[in-house]
């Protein structure tokens, strides 16, 4: 049996309201509108990802469904002993309708997942307030975790010297408890994006972070230490040797790429105080680049060290990129062997390098006997 999707639509309780499968071009022809025509989702590390789905323009569905409607992409594969489960849930947004050559109409979904909640806050504390806007040698998965808590849940207050009060979609999320993993560092982020400001401090922190669904209208924020998914550079290889990959397309790419940071902080002229970071990999003959960054905001060497860092790690993210498309054999199987977030290895030609999948792909177009693209973006790990 191929692999096999449905659609959960479920009403803001987490009610399910309408099961669409893949037979949408078959109800076209007898005249039900249970179906989907085409889905297409993306999850992405640290963000929340975007599920697109398809339906023919006269379902019903169209007139009922209402923002923030709790939208689950459900797979399996019997073929390989995988049973159905959740692969992306996502928050009902934005609509579109189209015709086509053939006057056929259409109607689309678009929902970003559920850590789209992260990204209604602002971080409304202000600046130089401790362990709010201001973090000093604190482990990152604490400072993220303190940032969730005071503006994404209902501890955020004015009584506890926020801008406003949390929205009391604020009283859905709850808050993993605090570990103290990942990498120390200084932080500040006042009036900062709640997001933005997560993976800032993400990209550094030696972490990944997302947003859970743990019940029907309950979600929780939470730390993974290392990485989203399992370090698996062990055991999962991916080359054209193993048959397992094609087309890979390696490109390399300094024309325009800064390994010095200068970071200025508070101060004017000479009293201006500056610190000098440099990439792991500059090299003073042939591999420098200087480049300034205003750091205004911190007033410590740690702080303005620490924003260097960041500044540097962001450069360097798609410096070097192996993209490839994944092969499904019998030894690997996504959603089995290998699954997004992970750590893998990849080799191509004399390059070996250690990666993970930051953002998965899946299309599926169910009138080509379930035809499903996998397509996977990876970032070299640090």
């Amino acid at each position: 049996m191929a692999v096999e999707y449905e659609i959960s639509v479920k009403d803001r309780t987490g009610a399910e309201q309408y099961l669409l499968t893949g037979n949408a071009e078959q109800d076209r022809v007898t005249g039900d509108n249970g179906g989907y025509l085409s889905l297409e989702y993306t999850k992405e590390v640290n963000a929340p990802g975007l599920l697109t789905f398809a339906v023919d323009a006269g379902h019903d569905l169209i007139s009922n469904i209402e923002k923030d409607w709790q939208v689950e992409v459900k797979r399996r594969n019997l073929s390989i002993g995988l049973d159905w489960y959740v692969d992306f849930g996502g928050l009902w947004r934005a609509q579109r309708r189209q015709t086509d050559t053939d006057g056929r109409q259409t109607w689309l979904g678009y929902c970003p997942g559920y850590a789209h909640f992260l990204t209604r806050s602002e971080v409304l504390y202000p600046a130089n307030t401790t362990d709010r806007t201001a973090f000093t040698s604190t482990a990152a998965e604490t400072i993220a975790k303190r940032l969730a808590t005071y503006n994404a849940t209902l501890s955020g207050t004015v009584a506890d010297g926020r801008d406003r009060d949390v929205d009391s979609w604020g009283g859905n999320v709850t808050i993993q408890a605090d570990g103290a993993l990942g990498n120390t560092r200084d932080y500040r982020c006042a009036r900062k994006n709640l997001l933005r400001a997560l993976q800032e401090v993400a990209t550094t922190g030696g972490g990944d972070f997302d947003l859970v669904k743990t019940a029907a209208q309950t979600w929780q924020f939470r730390w993974y230490a290392g990485q989203l998914g399992t370090d698996r550079r062990a055991s999962l290889v991916f080359s054209l040797d193993y048959a397992n990959m094609e087309t890979p397309d390696l490109f390399e790419n300094y024309i325009d790429y800064p390994t010095v940071a200068i970071v200025a902080g508070q101060g004017v002229e000479e009293e201006r105080r500056i610190e000098i970071r440099t990439a792991a990999d500059h090299n003073s003959l042939y591999n420098s680049a200087e480049r300034y960054v205003s750091a205004t905001q911190y007033t410590t060497a740690a702080g303005l060290q620490g924003a260097g860092d960041l500044w540097l790690a962001e450069q360097r993210a798609n410096r070097i990129l192996l993209d490839f498309v994944p092969v499904e054999t019998e030894a690997y199987n996504y959603g089995i062997q290998f699954f997004h977030g992970d750590i893998f290895t990849a080799v191509y030609e004399n390059i070996t390098q250690v990666k993970q999948f930051v953002k998965t792909t899946v299309s599926v177009k169910p009138a080509a006997n379930e035809i499903e693209t996998i397509k996977l973006v990876t970032k070299l790990v640090q």
